[in-house]
């Protein structure tokens, strides 16, 4: 059994913010949803709301044992399905650990590197990944401090260098379609944010205010989506739905006299960014599958997970059409919606019926 690290509010909340903007960073219209970027400058802040919704009942069912992670308490609450539990939340943090994998493979065949071959790029990624979780969440978020840094002001120096070639008049009303594209994107946006899962999954780990953090991580996220579709939408407009990688796309467009093109820049955060989100659910995927089954955390856990990773990630990779469903699946929202909505609701509900039915007998 693996050691309770501690991490505190700065090291969560650049862990949790980094390992969510790699959604955007790695989001391709080829295989992903299209989403109108002048919708999405209301949808992002209407997501903000949702987020925080969703994240109240979680709250409420693990705000009495913060010494336990969110697979122990649901285990508490009912021992007959809590090896279930443990089993289905391990699987889900090793699918996102795979679509992270795949999609790192994905730019890096088609835009970074396109005449390498792919297995070398998964290999280095999950070995790396499994090295980091193999030493803990510690060192890990005491890394995405640093890395938060220069991914703030690699942004901001993005925003300053195309600066020029803003063009206002590609925004639009969101509601041009009417109101359901608002708040249809609102809840897709909010629904696939995967790191609430991991946050509560944490809280053995925490030396901090859960309550603080959730809306700090999501207030930083919404910033920086909010300015990121800014420059796609003002500066590349509908040439971005014809781009493999439209944030590529934008780094290639921010070129000043000292530095050419910011591409090797780019290339390097994003590497940065996959190895820190593959590390974070390489680590949970192993700790959880080490509480529910019994197994050793760094002897059978770690390896058996990373070697599961990089052997789907290679599958993913491989079929098109797998990677495109894998990432339809996480992007439906549905694990977010069974393990934050679902189960904590079902357990706190029937935790406060047993309360009643208690004091009932005891009166």
């Amino acid at each position: 059994m693996i050691r309770t690290q501690k991490i505190n509010a700065a090291q969560l909340t650049a862990l949790l913010v980094l390992s969510r903007i790699y959604s955007i960073f790695s989001y391709s219209p080829s295989i992903s949803k299209n989403f109108d970027g002048s919708v999405l400058l209301l949808a992002l802040p209407i997501s903000f709301v949702l987020t925080c919704l969703i994240a109240v009942p979680c709250f409420y069912f693990t705000k009495n044992r913060t010494d336990l992670c969110l697979y122990q308490q649901l285990h508490t609450a009912f021992p007959k399905f809590g090896k279930a539990f443990g089993i289905f939340m391990g699987l889900v943090f090793l699918y996102i650990c795979c679509e992270t994998v795949s999609q790192f493979e994905y730019f890096m065949t088609t835009v970074a590197f396109p005449s390498k071959g792919n297995l070398i790029f998964l290999i280095l990624l999950t070995v790396t990944a499994c090295y980091f979780a193999l030493m803990g969440i510690e060192p890990i978020a005491r890394s995405c401090w640093i890395l938060a840094f220069f991914v703030g002001a690699s942004l901001v120096f993005l925003a300053l260098c195309l600066v020029r070639d803003i063009d206002l008049v590609n925004i639009c009303s969101p509601f041009l379609n009417g109101v359901k594209p608002v708040f249809s994107s609102a809840c897709i946006i909010c629904f696939h944010n995967l790191e609430l899962i991991a946050l509560f999954s944490l809280l053995p780990n925490l030396n901090t205010d859960v309550k603080k953090t959730v809306l700090g991580y999501n207030l930083i996220s919404l910033i920086i989506f909010e300015i990121m579709d800014i420059l796609i939408l003002c500066v590349l407009s509908d040439y971005a739905h014809t781009r493999t990688l439209p944030v590529f796309t934008l780094a290639n467009a921010a070129s000043v006299s000292f530095m050419q093109s910011m591409d090797a820049f780019y290339n390097s955060l994003w590497t940065f960014i996959a190895l820190t989100r593959t590390s974070l659910y390489l680590f949970l995927a192993a700790k959880t599958f080490s509480l529910c089954l019994g197994w050793h955390y760094k002897k059978v856990s770690v390896p058996v997970c990373s070697i599961s990773a990089a052997v789907l990630g290679i599958l993913l990779a491989k079929y098109i059409e797998l990677f495109s469903f894998t990432y339809s699946l996480i992007a439906s929202g549905v694990f977010t919606a069974i393990i934050l909505l679902v189960l904590p609701t079902f357990a706190a509900t029937a935790n406060t019926l047993q309360r009643i039915r208690q004091g009932r007998t005891e009166a």
